[in-house]
Parts: C-alpha cells; structure tokens; sequence
C-alpha cells in the first residue's frame, strides 16, 4: 500500500505483471471507465464525478491501464479513495 505520488500507469502495469497486489492511493481528477464497453467507446469521467459511500468499492478501468482496477473510498483520517488490482 502506497500514496499516490507512486500511482503511475508504468507502476501500476509493473506490480500487475509481477503477480503482486497493490492498494495505492489516486488522485481525485484520474479519468476513468465504469465498464471496458465505456473504455473502448472512448466514455471516461474524472474520479471526483463519483457519489461513492465510504466503504463502498467498484470495478473501473484506469485511462492508460488494460486490467480493470477497483476502486475504493475510504474516508478515516480524511477523505481518500484507492485502486487496488484484481487480484484482491
């Protein structure tokens, strides 16, 4: 688990490809896909668009990204939302 200062696509498709799992912290204007349809048509929103509750997680693609990543909001000690692979 790690901020976002280490989010980057070319980190992400690393950890994925070495089998690892990841939780890492993203920004809130990252664009993305709620279904790989929305990816290949070309539809995104920023993160920021979404009403999600604490707690609550979704499957999204990640502009720049082939795998689907979850996403998840956490609000403890401020409001904070992550991606995790599929792995978890």
């Amino acid at each position: 688990m790690t901020d976002n200062c280490f989010g980057a696509k070319e980190n992400l498709e690393y950890i994925n490809d070495s089998k690892k799992y990841f939780i890492i912290g993203i920004k809130s204007n990252c664009t993305i896909a709620l279904s790989k349809n929305d990816k290949t048509q070309g539809q995104s929103q920023q993160v920021s668009s979404l009403n999600l509750k604490d707690g609550q997680s979704i499957k999204v693609w990640l502009k720049g990204l082939e795998s689907p990543v979850m996403l998840i909001k956490s609000v403890r000690g401020g409001v904070s939302k992550y991606v995790g692979n599929d792995k978890i």
